[in-house]
């Protein structure tokens, strides 16, 4: 009823113009002034005439009723046909249509009102009244876009290239910061494939091949200033492995490298991970969000005020100026990210240029206050040290308080790469850099947990200042379990050993031993 009342009222306003046919019909022996209207249709008119000349005794339904109003509309038909001038006007917009299994076309002329050539277009189709009744605003919405996106500003792609369908030849655009796989979709969307099962084989492999372009053009940056933002232990097909998300990448083009890094190709076998990786990114990035909204309310506490921003840009989007707010200690990328969610500009385009342009604009603003203030605030205490034994060396591994884990990890093993070749005598291999990622976070994430536990199970005490943490000890207790020992300045060894033996439940037997391993790590500090 609804649809049926707004097309009335679109036809209405559409019949108020001019007469543009007018001819004589005999009725009964008496001529009568049968009439079209600008913006009416044929049978339309038809229809009215036959109402103001009582020609629809019967029903307008009943079959004498139809022919007549075909006849009438034939008339006027040909009449304006022979009207029309003979000049043809320009058509600058054509509309592919498919009514009733019949393929046509909605065209819009050069100055022509889009009201105008919805008219046009309905009073020249066959069609049922009804029909031109429901469909007047589908087309007047669809002309309407179509004109839209033609007077958009162009984008050029970044490249392009052809693939075979069925025999047929297709092109596959990528615009610059694009996500490979919803351009998959789009080419699809285009080509006009919507079977299920070629879908699932379709989009892995076409976003492949866009990934696989962006990888080429990016390979001198890639291999010289790429970052990670964070990265995530998997294990695949029975072997440890670290999913890397890249700063500025999508989740998607990140799953993506990460599937093709590891041999996965297969299409099916892409189709059916990607999802599932994208999903697993996209749950690290909140959680990453959620660590740096908790830290603001418990640093507030810690210092006795609000948490301020270290930074606030203003940034243009639309017609609208939104401030861009960044806290010391978040990642820019993940600002700049979060930021573009919040403004519903995700999916845009230029999502990754977009990243990668807002979290330079915090890069120049930071540097430019750090020139302005001076650093005088003591360093920061970290919440445990670790040594750690890699290639025969020892390191100490330091982990401060809402870290992440995994990109501490990766911090710490792609630094100690240089020094790994040369105690090998060898490159160090991918896989054995992957196995000290996993490693590293799987020994951290064991004593933050440790650690909150034992602060739980603690019972209440009157705050005392501790003194400063020398280093903390992992101690492997056998079956697969591990313990942290931590010594600070002015703890007694054979003390420490002792409560670190009650405390896990270890017998006394082994306090001579952990009493030697901390003062061989007391003589190193």
């Amino acid at each position: 009823m609804k649809l049926t009342l707004l097309a009335s009222t679109l036809a209405a306003s559409l019949c108020a113009g001019e007469v543009l046919v007018s001819l004589p019909v005999n009725v009964d022996g008496n001529l009568k002034n049968l009439q079209l209207l600008r913006g009416e249709t044929f049978e339309r008119a038809a229809l009215s005439f036959m109402e103001l000349n009582g020609l629809v005794a019967d029903g307008v339904e009943s079959q004498r009723s139809q022919d007549v109003i075909a006849q009438l509309a034939s008339m006027l038909r040909e009449k304006v046909t022979e009207q029309q001038p003979a000049p043809p006007k320009e058509i600058v917009v054509t509309v592919p249509l498919t009514i009733d299994g019949v393929e046509t076309s909605l065209t819009l002329f050069r100055d022509e009102p889009i009201s105008d050539a919805v008219s046009r277009f309905l009073r020249d189709a066959a069609l049922t009244e009804e029909f031109k009744l429901e469909a007047a605003p589908q087309l007047l919405q669809v002309l309407a876009n179509k004109v839209a996106e033609l007077n958009a500003p162009a984008q050029e792609p970044q490249f392009s290239f052809d693939i075979s369908i069925d025999g047929q030849s297709a092109v596959v655009q990528h615009f610059q910061g694009a996500d490979p796989l919803v351009e998959a979709r789009e080419f699809a969307a285009r080509v006009g494939v919507t079977d299920e099962t070629f879908l699932g084989q379709l989009l892995p492999t076409v976003a492949k091949e866009i990934q696989k372009r962006i990888d080429e053009l990016t390979q001198p940056q890639t291999t010289t200033s790429q970052t990670e933002l964070f990265s995530v232990p998997l294990t695949v097909n029975n072997q440890a492995v670290v999913l890397v998300h890249y700063e500025g990448w999508t989740p998607t083009q990140s799953a993506l490298s990460f599937l093709y890094q590891n041999g996965i190709t297969d299409p099916n076998t892409v189709n059916e991970y990607l999802p599932q990786l994208v999903e697993v990114l996209n749950n690290q990035v909140r959680q990453l969000a959620d660590a740096q909204a908790a830290a603001v309310p418990q640093q507030a506490t810690a210092a006795g005020a609000t948490r301020s921003p270290l930074l606030s840009v203003p940034i243009t989007i639309g017609d609208q100026v939104h401030q861009l707010t960044y806290y010391q200690g978040d990642s820019l990328d993940l600002t700049a990210q979060l930021f573009l969610e919040t403004h519903g500009l995700t999916n845009n385009p230029n999502y990754a240029a977009f990243v990668t342009e807002l979290s330079l604009t915090l890069r120049k603003g930071i540097q430019e206050l750090d020139q302005q203030m001076a650093a005088n605030t003591s360093p920061k205490e970290p919440l445990f040290q670790l040594p750690i034994t890699l290639g025969g060396a020892t390191y100490d591994l330091a982990y401060y308080d809402h870290e992440n884990p995994g990109a501490v990890a990766t911090e710490f093993c792609t630094s100690k790469i240089p020094a790994l070749t040369a105690s090998f005598g060898r490159t160090v291999t991918d896989e054995e850099v992957q196995q000290c990622k996993v490693y590293i976070f799987q020994t951290i994430t064991r004593v933050v947990d440790e650690l909150a536990a034992q602060s739980v199970q603690s019972p209440v005490q009157v705050p005392v200042e501790k003194a400063p943490l020398l280093f903390t000890l992992d101690i492997d207790l056998g079956e697969g379990r591990n313990a942290a020992l931590p010594f600070h300045d002015g703890d007694n060894a054979v003390d420490v050993a002792n409560q670190f033996c009650e405390r896990n439940n270890v017998d006394v037997e082994n306090v001579p031993m952990l009493v030697e391993e901390i003062r061989k790590q007391v003589a190193k500090v």
